[in-house]
């Protein structure tokens, strides 16, 4: 019998058990990719050696190699970091299958999924190819009970919002995305867009927020963390001096 592995999301109580799927989504430049790398440390790194296998799409490699943990997670034999072209849609569920094949994950991070899309402008459009992929990474993970973790953008209309500008569901510009996923997440900074203040008056630079577009097995109030402007690193709220 298979056991069933388990995915912490950082900064939540959330586990992902077995061939869940998670969407982490939000606007350009909130931190989607420092999230996909707090991830892959906390489940690879700090709690347990679970073997990971990561893509991180488009332009991200320097961003990446920049981030403070990149170099002792990129020396990790259970963790395989990959970059991948933009407009790979055709091709990437075959290398992912050879991956899996070869290196055998327990689970699998995506990082900039919408840029698989030759498509692709500044937003995750809705398209016949973003169906199909998502269908095929859908039965890749009941097939192996891994759970894959999608990073990916947002539509620009959650910007048009009077504040905050939050992510919604009618963002998303995929159904299958939508209906795919088993929990799906927003990302937020408020500080990116101006918010310096709450309505109690509080300080809020430095505050990233996640919360649930798509229930799951319950559902949670806004999960809120820290972030460090000049490093981009998370931290949990409490840890604030």
């Amino acid at each position: 019998m298979t056991k069933l592995v388990e995915i912490i999301l950082p900064f939540t109580p959330i586990k992902l058990i077995g061939n869940e799927m998670c969407a982490i989504t939000a606007r350009p430049s909130m931190g989607k990719t420092t999230y996909a790398l707090n991830l892959i440390k906390e489940n690879s790194f700090v709690l347990d050696n679970k073997k990971c296998l990561a893509y991180f799409v488009g332009n991200n490699k320097r961003k990446v190699e920049a981030h403070p943990d990149y170099k002792s997670l990129s020396t990790r034999d259970h963790i395989n970091l990959q970059w991948t072209s933009f407009g790979r849609e055709d091709g990437f569920i075959f290398d992912v299958k050879r991956d899996v094949r070869k290196f055998n994950p327990e689970y699998i991070v995506i990082d900039g999924f919408e840029k698989l899309f030759k498509r692709y402008e500044s937003d995750l459009k809705l398209m016949p190819e973003v169906d199909i992929l998502l269908s095929d990474l859908r039965l890749l993970s009941d097939e192996r009970k891994m759970p894959i973790i999608i990073a990916t953008h947002v539509l620009s209309t959650a910007e048009m919002r009077i504040s905050p500008p939050r992510p919604a569901l009618c963002d998303l510009g995929s159904n299958t995305l939508e209906t795919t996923a088993d929990i799906i997440l927003g990302l937020n900074s408020l500080y990116y867009y101006g918010y310096e203040l709450n309505s109690n008056l509080e300080d809020i630079t430095n505050t990233m927020e996640l919360y649930q577009l798509k229930p799951w097995r319950f559902e949670l109030e806004p999960y809120q963390f820290l972030t460090d402007k000049k490093t981009g690193m998370f931290s949990p709220k409490e840890q604030k001096g």
